[in-house]
């Protein structure tokens, strides 16, 4: 009870401090908007920022679907006395070609549709017709080359090319590698082992947003058509397995003609990497008011008086930390609602797995911001060593820039602050299009053992200063 009534106290202080409003929501909302204004994406403030152009170019080898040999591993190399896999009958070879280029007019679609937000993506025969204006000489006849054409044109920003061997890959997948695909080849949308490339031009880097939104597309429906073409296992998706079959029997799908997203915008994908890495790093800013608070404290002889009441010193601590706990997790709360609210932000499929990374990234923070509270005896010492460790651990961590940005031996060594295992926690569940549970409780974990780690060192020096 005496914990509670130090909490309420102190909480009550807390929210009437005007300095713990400018740190812990003002500043990092001022951040995120400049973001905004800089990308266009802040309501009412300039013009909407131009949707990605994408191309999806179908290279597939429809005369090799089904055909001899088609069910063995392309890469596979046969026993010289072992035959190829027999042809399939016509009925069932043009089902399977019609499959594969249903699967590329739905990736398409869906790169299209309001859920991705902010790409436009279109054929290379449909960019041509509409750009015909900016066309200095007419496209490739191949698929591929015309849609690589197009980026090095500048007319698109990225190119997504189904290969030859394409169908036949994802007719021949191991389903572990397939179903295990955040570990395995397929980790982190690379879906180069199925003939899909992403080409941004000579020297660039595909885009990560991109990336994940393909293979967020592409592998369910590998999936869908590998489990369906299993009688047994096809009752665990009759619904999906009825409609593959219904679009089998009706024939390839038309493409869809691409119409400009609603408002604009680039992918959300770029919020869902700025807005985590300003909050985490602003999340452990709470050093630097509880060392100021416990400072402030000492100064008026408050922790001194109340070590004299029959208060137990446990209660005390819990009194004095739980309010900076609290704080935290509300700043977590806002920030994340302010940049779906302003941003458009999307939480990830299953947005209930930034739970776990939130409270145990508050937890890490305000047990850091303990241990430091009983180091420091000065005003000056917080300024010099307390704020300058906050901004050298975001640095490392990438709570600046994406991660993936980093060299990797500095990621390596990132995994040493609890900012790096929060970043990667979320980054799961806001950029992978099949969050997996494990690498967040994995995260979550890591979080919890900093900040077990920094509250039993904090509290064996509260305890050392009280005595």
């Amino acid at each position: 009870m005496s914990a509670l009534v130090i909490t309420a106290k102190d909480l009550l202080l807390l929210v009437r401090d005007r300095r713990t409003a400018a740190m812990l929501l003002i500043l990092p909302l001022s951040f995120i908007a400049i973001i905004g204004l800089t990308t266009g994406r802040l309501p009412g403030l300039g013009g909407e920022a131009p949707a990605i152009r994408v191309v999806v170019a179908d290279a597939i080898d429809y005369d090799a679907i089904g055909a001899e040999g088609f069910e063995d591993p392309p890469d596979a190399e046969l026993s010289p006395d072992l035959l190829p896999s027999p042809a399939f009958p016509p009925d069932e070879a043009a089902a399977e070609r019609t499959k594969a280029r249903n699967t590329v007019v739905e990736v398409l679609a869906g790169l299209n549709a309001r859920e991705v937000g902010g790409i436009r993506a279109d054929t290379p025969e449909h960019w041509a017709t509409i750009l015909d204006d900016q066309m200095a000489a007419p496209l490739p006849e191949d698929p591929a080359e015309a849609a690589r054409a197009l980026v090095d044109r500048g007319l698109v920003d990225e190119a997504v090319i189904f290969g030859p061997t394409f169908y036949r890959r994802g007719y021949t997948v191991e389903p572990d590698t397939l179903f295990g695909s955040n570990e395995g080849p397929l980790a982190h949308g690379n879906l180069a082992p199925l003939d899909v490339t992403l080409y941004s031009g000579d020297d660039a880097e595909p885009s990560g947003g991109i990336r994940l939104a393909v293979a967020g597309l592409v592998i369910p429906r590998l999936g869908r058509l590998l489990i369906c073409r299993n009688p047994r296992a096809a009752t665990v998706l009759s619904g999906a397995c009825d409609r593959i079959a219904a679009e089998t029997a009706a024939g390839p799908r038309e493409i869809p003609l691409s119409e400009p997203p609603a408002g604009g915008g680039v992918i959300s994908n770029v919020y869902d990497e700025i807005v985590p890495g300003y909050t985490v790093m602003f999340v452990f800013f709470l050093v630097n008011l509880m060392a100021r608070s416990f400072l402030y404290e000492q100064d008026l002889g408050t922790l001194r008086r109340l070590r004299t009441t029959p208060v137990r010193p446990t209660s005390i601590l819990i009194g004095k930390t739980l309010p900076f706990y609290v704080i935290s997790v509300l700043q977590t709360a806002i920030l994340f609602l302010t940049g779906k609210a302003l941003f458009g932000m999307e939480w990830g499929p299953r947005p209930w797995l930034l739970l776990p990374i939130a409270l145990a990234c508050s937890a890490a923070a305000t047990g850091l911001g303990l241990l430091v509270a009983t180091m420091v005896n000065s005003e000056a010492q917080v300024s010099a060593y307390a704020t300058s460790t906050v901004i050298l651990l975001a640095g490392i961590s990438g709570c600046f820039m994406p991660r993936d940005w980093l060299p990797e031996s500095v990621q390596t060594l990132s995994l040493a602050t609890p900012h790096a295992w929060a970043l990667i926690g979320y980054d799961q569940v806001l950029a992978t299009p099949r969050p997996d549970s494990g690498v967040v409780w994995e995260c979550a974990a890591a979080l919890c053992g900093f900040a077990l780690v920094f509250l039993t060192l904090g509290a064996w020096r509260f305890a050392k200063r009280a005595v």
